[in-house]
């Protein structure tokens, strides 16, 4: 007839713990396509999957057991039934794509076949010394900020840890036998979730963490003694908005070879604060900015203290994301509203712009530089501007050297 369907995944033969499971196939026919079904017993009962040439159906896994997955063509017949697959779950396993049933601990090495989700209420605890390996430009999942890619995915409400412990890390990685970044997608933690991550090294993916604060809630953000290389895009990307009250606690960290920033932040509306401390960490290697924080009404007020901040990039000096430190405040100016940084005792350098570029645009905006070394930038060691509004500025301590021969270079502009 020239009309099959294919299940292609789950792969025939796996075993896997899983809630629920999100089956993918795809069909062909010389005919029109009118939509296509799918079996989970053997073709005795039939269910209508999303899609036609390419499908997928959301299976909710009644328990464990042995399930043979069929998958059949609705054109003007029935026909083209596909090849059964058999796939084995198992509730005592750690769960490797698809949905956590309750809380977990992993321990050892565990390979990841598609996003994993940890949902509200779950906590996924991973211990130290154990291995996460994903799959490299694989996800049979298909969820989250990736749909070719494979991560971890912490919903509102749901909590994961990474506690290594010094000498003893937790490595999330890629399978590829020449692992490249990009290779998976990353953590992703969504709205009012949580992440505690110690004493991890987290390396080939797109972003290590992208954390997304958007509910009405105090949260915090604890990343420290841990190693984030080898991205293809961002080290850490935050977000916080709609009235997030966003703790950060961000110490002794090593991020490296990344191709965009390696820490952005992004705030907004009126009702949002941020706060905390960005300390004693390395960003190195660095396609855009080390750091970027950026509010548009939102309240700051952070510490970046004792960092090293190597930013290699090879940008325009005269382009603001190519400096060391991006700060950008935008209409945060209500009386009890303010945008307050304090940098200290920060070795900042390398950057092909300024060392540190500041603009406001209708904010009211603290800054304190203390004790900072700022050296062998491209530009401008700092660089603000302040556009008629309320900047107040504290100096003390810092050395500033330019590196740049431009007799139009200063050590410090304001306007």
């Amino acid at each position: 007839t020239g009309t099959q369907s294919w299940v292609k995944s789950p792969v025939s033969g796996t075993t896997t713990k899983a809630v629920s499971y999100t089956i993918n196939g795809s069909a062909s026919s010389l005919k029109d396509i009118n939509g296509i079904e799918v079996s989970t017993d053997g073709g005795i009962s039939w269910q209508a999957a999303t899609g036609t040439g390419s499908w997928h159906y959301d299976w909710a896994v009644p328990g464990d057991g042995t399930y043979t997955i069929k998958s059949r063509v609705i054109t003007d017949a029935v026909e083209g039934e596909s090849v059964p697959s058999t796939i084995t779950i198992d509730s005592a396993l750690p769960t490797t794509s698809g949905l956590l049933g309750g809380n977990e601990t992993w321990n050892g090495m565990i390979n990841i076949s598609g996003d994993v989700t940890v949902p509200a209420g779950s906590t996924l605890t991973i211990g130290a010394g154990s291995s996460i390996v994903f799959p490299a430009l694989s996800d049979d999942q298909g969820d989250g900020l990736s749909g070719s890619r494979a991560e971890i995915i912490v919903e509102d409400g749901g909590t994961l840890i990474i506690e290594g412990v010094a000498g003893n890390a937790v490595t999330l990685t890629s399978d590829a036998a020449t692992k490249q970044a990009g290779d998976w997608q990353g953590i992703y933690v969504q709205s009012g979730g949580e992440l505690i991550m110690r004493h991890a090294v987290l390396e080939y993916a797109v972003t290590g963490v992208t954390y997304e604060h958007t509910a009405a809630s105090a949260r915090t953000l604890t990343l420290e003694d841990s190693v984030i290389r080898e991205m293809s895009g961002e080290g850490v990307h935050v977000t916080s908005r709609s009235g997030a009250q966003t703790t950060l606690s961000l110490l002794r960290n090593s991020l490296s070879n990344i191709a965009n920033r390696g820490l952005n932040i992004d705030s907004s509306t009126s009702t949002t604060t941020l706060a905390g401390a960005i300390s004693d960490n390395t960003i190195s290697a660095t396609g855009f900015s080390s750091v970027r924080l950026n509010t548009s009404q939102a309240q700051h007020d952070l510490s970046l203290s004792g960092n090293t901040l190597h930013t290699v990039n090879s940008g325009s000096k005269t382009s603001a994301q190519y400096a060391g430190v991006e700060l950008y405040a935008s209409s945060v100016n209500a009386t009890s509203a303010l945008a307050k940084y304090t940098l200290s005792g920060n070795d900042i350098y390398g950057a092909a712009a300024h060392g540190v570029y500041v603009s406001a645009s209708s904010s009211n905006v603290e800054l304190a530089l203390r004790n900072n070394q700022i050296h062998d930038n491209g530009h401008d060691g700092v660089y603000i501007y302040r556009n008629r509004n309320s900047v107040s500025v504290e100096l003390s301590g810092n050395t500033c050297l330019l590196y740049t021969s431009d007799a139009a270079d200063d050590w410090l502009v304001v306007l």
